[in-house]
């Protein structure tokens, strides 16, 4: 006899599953007739992901004009198939290949649980010893449990809470190059709202996507992709790439992107890439096989996506990039599942396809709800679904955090500017646990100013103030603790109120004029040091409050005016 010809699925089917045999297709026409052989083969204990060579379960069956003839064997009578061929593997049948015939499902095979691969195969006989490969339009497998998004139409099955996740543009130079896409100044953070369970794979094609001062929501910024694309505005930003993270979390609780698994690829500028467990490294890399390609030449990544598949199983974790094994990790202690989820730190990123498949799959719409805020202050949401806000009494807001990513920033704009001359002290109630970390930011006529209230003050980028909304805002530098300290005012902690003499610590700084006003007040996290923007550190989590009242600005005290002199 002759060669087997063979076709096998390039994915592992978990769960229940169905074959099904397409009789006639307008590419390729009809079912070529013959004997055919299903092999089911079981997934390489070595390598998850990966077929191996033994053959767990076994179907034999002839197509000939008048259908489908599966022989007798051990325990199970010979089958006629009238049209399609249909077989399964589900837990209903234990396991066991069952064919499809009028009076229900027989089956006619082993057991063969977990992760498996379906190899189909044209089988010679005495009278036909070659023959042509199986033609995979022919033949059709649908997984339960399998979830593939293209993103051709409303990503109506993911969730997100900020960078605007839309169909846009991959290339700023070539608009008319639609994926799926999202990008913005914090934290873009895009979750799906189904919960993988047990044991689960995952395939990604993820890229970098060029940021411009537009997807800040600067409205002022214009770039001409006819006119621009080449000269000199498009070559010194790198082409509006930025290397570092595009991360993806799986078994999460859909919220906070350090809840379950998460890898980090590029991370900390695209310095190392990194296996989270619960915001716990469990392993990292800094290979260059690894990381984004070096600029400053933008073409070494202006074409490139990265693939990316993660198969748990049990206690273990395997990782590839583009086929090659990235992580192979063992958690004595391995999650059971959750959500699946996309993000990135002061950047943006296009995804172009996304597959996952589990022992278990639910529906969890309400992942990312937000309800309606009830909060009547003057502070507000810079970004409006990451805070919710609520009356807590005794003119207090109190401020609830909706994941645990982001900048987490809540701004009071003053309805005029508060001149410092008649007002120089300010004040604000602020009862707030070790679970949030928030500073304190003023935008004043001469700069913007940090207030530090313990979030920390390195690892910062920006302050969170609006002028840190226009402009470039994603590929800054991280700035210096002693730039960040020259913009820093010293605050006293008096009965649950923050105080702060403005205008005498300008003064310190040789800072003085009759006419310095206040503009605005932001509270919220900069600082990244082990990811803190995405909770890293285990402060501002989804569901942590704190209370906040209204921000005052008035004279000194009696006491303290004698206390000063004439500062």
């Amino acid at each position: 006899m002759g060669t087997l010809k063979q076709l096998t699925t390039l994915w592992p089917l978990i769960g229940d599953w169905q074959y099904e045999s397409v009789p006639y297709s307008s590419q390729l026409g009809a079912f070529v007739p013959g004997s055919y052989r299903f092999e089911v083969l079981a997934e390489a204990a070595d390598r998850p992901g990966a077929a191996e060579t033994r053959v767990v379960a076994t179907l034999d069956a002839t197509r000939d004009d008048s259908g489908w003839l599966v022989p007798a064997r051990a325990g199970a009578p010979e089958l006629r198939v009238s049209g399609k061929l249909l077989f399964r593997r589900t837990a209903a049948d234990g396991w066991r290949l069952a064919v499809r015939q009028r009076t229900g499902w027989a089956a006619v095979s082993a057991p063969a649980p977990g992760p498996v691969f379906l190899r189909v195969n044209r089988v010679p006989t005495s009278r036909t010893k070659s023959v042509s490969f199986p033609r995979s339009g022919h033949h059709v497998v649908r997984c339960r449990n399998l979830a593939s998004d293209l993103f051709e139409s409303a990503p109506a099955a993911w969730s997100w809470i900020e960078g605007h996740s839309r169909m846009a543009a991959r290339w700023a130079c070539q608009d008319q190059w639609n994926f799926l896409a999202c990008s913005g100044p914090g934290v873009p953070f895009m979750v799906s709202k189904r919960r993988f369970s047990g044991t689960q794979t995952h395939e990604y094609f993820m890229s970098m996507r060029p940021v411009t001062p537009n997807d800040a929501g600067d409205a002022s910024f214009r770039y001409d992709p006819t006119e621009d694309n080449g000269l000199e505005v498009f070559k010194e930003h790198d082409g509006w790439y930025n290397r570092r993270d595009l991360n993806f979390s799986f078994c999460s609780d859909g919220r906070n992107p350090l809840s379950g698994y998460a890898i980090v690829f590029g991370g900390d500028d695209n310095t190392v890439t990194r296996f989270y467990r619960r915001g716990k490294i469990l392993a990292e890399t800094d290979r260059r096989t690894f990381l984004f390609p070096p600029g400053p030449d933008r073409n070494n990544i202006h074409w490139r996506w990265w693939k990316f598949s993660v198969h748990k199983r049990g206690r273990r974790i395997r990782v590839l990039m583009d086929g090659r094994e990235m992580f192979d990790v063992v958690d004595p202690k391995p999650l059971s599942g959750g959500h699946v989820g996309f993000w990135t730190v002061r950047n943006g990123f296009s995804l172009a396809k996304v597959s996952s498949v589990a022992d278990s799959v639910t529906w969890a719409p309400d992942v990312l709800y937000v309800a309606q805020d009830k909060g009547q202050s003057g502070w507000q949401p810079v970004i409006t679904d990451a805070l919710t806000l609520a009356p807590a009494g005794g003119g207090m807001t109190r401020v609830r955090l909706t994941t645990g990513c982001g900048v987490h920033a809540l701004r009071y704009v003053f309805k005029t500017p508060v001149p410092l001359s008649a007002s120089p002290q300010f004040r604000l109630s602020l009862r707030i646990s070790k679970t949030v970390a928030v500073n304190a930011f003023l935008e004043t006529s001469v700069g913007d100013l940090l207030l530090d209230l313990g979030a920390g003050m390195e690892g910062m980028k920006a302050f969170a103030t609006p002028s840190n909304e226009r402009g470039e805002c994603f590929q800054l530098p991280t700035m210096s603790q002693a730039d960040v300290e020259k913009q820093s005012l010293a605050v006293e902690r008096r009965d649950g109120q923050v105080v702060c003499d403005v205008q005498a610590e300008l003064a310190k700084r040789g800072i003085w004029a009759e006419d310095i006003t206040v503009l605005s007040l932001t509270l919220g996290q900069t600082s990244n040091t082990d990811y803190a923007l995405a909770a890293g550190d285990g402060r501002n989590l989804a569901g942590a409050t704190y209370e906040v009242g209204e921000p005052v600005f008035g004279p000194r005290s009696r006491d303290e005016k004698k206390d000063r002199g004439h500062e």
